[in-house]
């Protein structure tokens, strides 16, 4: 797991260095830096992590332990005064094959980077950069999950060509707009990408220009009380059902964005109901249905013992894709049910409140 270390000299020393000095410890060191640009969070010295990886005298940072007995090793040989980049001693991330997504809102801006190297693919708890939970209780991160559900801020995959889905989920405490773009867009000649928003359900093709807004409601709104990123970690293991599957707001595919014309339209095909998002959620989640004519729709929410708890909807609504909003906050935790009727139409989903 991570292990709290220091610089224990009184001079700057190159983290870089330190490393290759070391056995058992990852490349990447974590650093929380409470002037950051934008407000406190942490920095590190993975690819675009926004640390030059000179550790200043007596600073404390935490790193990575990658296998039994760790070892981290100082030499007054390891002082410095100028940084070597620290990605891999050196290496810059200038040659390697990623991508760089930025996810800004007002003046915050936090990046996740997918990047493809088979070797550091064979080593991720070496190579990889974690996705650190925030101390604070203004946060913006975005990551990318890994087969075993763990937020990455650097990813390692061994080839363009060998993955099919990458989720990358948000973690933040702001409620509004927020932009999605790719800031670097490093890939072999040919490779074509998209991005689901598994919210609204709409595709993005991943280009150098690409610039996507939506709107994200905070993870954390239950009363008046905010919670730290770590806060809201902590409860979310805490009440974690272990059989549920996580849900992230955008997915990232390998593939080419179907952008054929012919006889198509803006208008939905067929009815729909989405899962709710988020799901968990506490105490907010949207609801989305799709209906490719005008006609009469109820949206009622029903506790497991059958009781009608909401009304959502109840009225004639427009052909199109319509979201509205779930507020529980005078509700208890469980799992509720929601299910809309639209003229013959019937669905009926489950959700789960954590409080």
């Amino acid at each position: 797991g991570l292990q709290l270390a220091s610089n224990p000299y009184a001079f700057p020393i190159n983290w870089a260095d330190v490393v290759a000095a070391s056995t058992n410890v990852s490349t990447t060191a974590y650093f929380w830096n409470p002037n950051k640009t934008g407000g406190a969070g942490y920095v590190d010295t993975g690819m675009d992590g926004g640390h030059d990886g000179i550790i200043a005298p007596f600073q404390g940072f935490w790193v990575q332990a990658t296998g039994r007995d760790p070892g981290l090793v100082y030499d007054p040989s390891h002082q410095t005064t100028g940084g070597a980049g620290l990605l891999n001693q050196g290496d810059d991330g200038s040659g390697t094959q990623r991508i760089v997504f930025d996810l800004t809102t007002g003046n915050r801006t936090a990046n996740v980077v997918v990047a493809f190297d088979e070797n550091r693919n064979a080593q991720p708890r070496m190579h990889n950069t974690r996705s650190m939970e925030s101390m604070s209780h203004e946060y913006l991160d975005i990551y990318s999950e890994g087969d075993d559900g763990r937020p990455w801020r650097v990813q390692y995959l061994p080839d363009t060509e060998l993955f099919d889905a990458i989720p990358l989920g948000i973690r933040s405490s702001f409620t509004g707009e927020m932009t999605l773009t790719a800031a670097t867009l490093n890939l072999p000649e040919g490779t074509e990408l998209f991005i689901r928003d598994n919210l609204a359900e709409t595709d993005i093709a991943v280009t150098a220009d690409m610039s996507y807004s939506f709107f994200h409601e905070a993870e954390n709104k239950s009363g008046t009380e905010k919670k730290s990123a770590f806060e809201a970690a902590v409860q979310r293991l805490t009440n974690r059902d272990k059989n549920a599957l996580s849900t992230t707001r955008f997915t990232l595919h390998n593939g080419t964005l179907d952008t054929s014309t012919g006889e198509q339209s803006d208008l939905p095909k067929v009815f729909a109901l989405s899962q709710n998002y988020p799901n968990p959620f506490n105490p907010t989640t949207q609801i989305q249905f799709d209906l490719p004519e005008a006609v009469n729709v109820r949206l009622d929410v029903y506790n497991v013992q059958g009781q009608r708890v909401a009304t959502l909807a109840n009225g004639t609504q427009n052909a199109g894709t319509h979201t509205v909003s779930f507020d529980a906050s005078r509700l208890a935790s469980g799992v509720y049910i929601y299910r809309i009727r639209a003229g013959s139409f019937i669905q009926t989903r489950k959700m789960l409140l954590l409080k």
